[in-house]
Order: structure tokens, then C-alpha cells, then sequence
């Protein structure tokens, strides 16, 4: 099954804003894409102790009512379990890969949204400072 968000939400910068809470201090949380008449949630949960993270994408019919419905309302669309390293790098280089083809000009002008250059700074300073990663990221 494919999942498309509208172009309404700004869904890239709301995945990458959802990554960087994986460094914050709540163990779960939650953001979602609209789909049109349906909702895409992805919830985060760090597993402590320790660097791993679940990061599960649920399906919710109804994005009118879906809001206010409990994760177990949603179909399980998609599941895994990898050390939060894993998931900023996967973020980081879908972003500078988005960034590096189209530039912020054209991400505009094919999004309608500006190209969320502060979320993708805010994903690598926390990656570098808590995660201590030695690999080479741009800043």
C-alpha cells in the first residue's frame, strides 16, 4: 500500500521536527500527514534504557475524527526497532538528498512550502551533540 500526504501540512519538516524529538524528553510522541481522508500517525518511543527507538506508522481512516482517536484505533502500516543513530541518519540524508536536487528555490516552488533548512540544523546539532556520532554531516 502507498501512502501520499497532500501537499497541505508541511510534511517534510514535521518528519524531521518529529525526529528531533527522539532527543527530547518525552519517551513517546507523535506526528501525523494528512492523507487526504485519511491520516498517517507515526509515533516514536524510546526504549530505555539505552539508544534504541520503535518507530511505528499507523493508518487512520478519517482524518476528520482521527485526531482524538487512540493509537490502537490505527492499522499498523509499518514497524521497526533501530538505534535512534539509524533513524536521524535516514532523516538527515533524505533531506540534504531533497536539498541537494532541487534547492530551496525549487523544493519551494515544488512543495509550496519553504524547505525546512531549521529543522534539518536542529536534527544535526542534537545527532552530533547526544549521539556523539563520529561520521561526517554538513552543517
Amino acid at each position: 500500500m502507498s501512502l501520499v500526504p497532500t501537499d497541505l501540512w508541511d510534511g517534510f519538516a514535521d518528519l524531521l521536527y518529529g525526529m528531533t524529538n527522539l532527543y527530547g524528553p518525552l519517551a513517546t510522541n507523535r506526528f501525523f500527514f494528512d492523507l487526504g481522508a485519511d491520516e498517517a500517525r507515526w509515533v516514536t518511543r524510546r526504549i530505555e534504557p539505552g539508544p534504541e527507538v520503535e518507530v511505528t506508522v499507523l493508518l487512520l481512516k478519517d482524518m476528520m475524527t482521527s485526531p482524538d482517536l487512540p493509537d490502537s484505533a490505527g492499522e499498523v502500516m509499518w514497524r521497526s526497532r533501530r538505534p535512534r543513530t539509524a533513524f536521524a541518519h535516514a532523516a538527515m540524508n533524505a533531506a540534504q538528498a531533497v536539498l541537494d536536487e532541487y534547492g530551496e528555490d525549487g523544493y519551494l516552488r515544488l512543495c509550496c512550502h519553504p524547505f525546512p533548512t531549521n529543522a534539518l540544523l536542529d536534527l544535526r546539532r542534537l545527532h552530533r551533540r547526544l549521539d556523539a556520532c563520529a561520521a561526517c554531516h554538513r552543517t
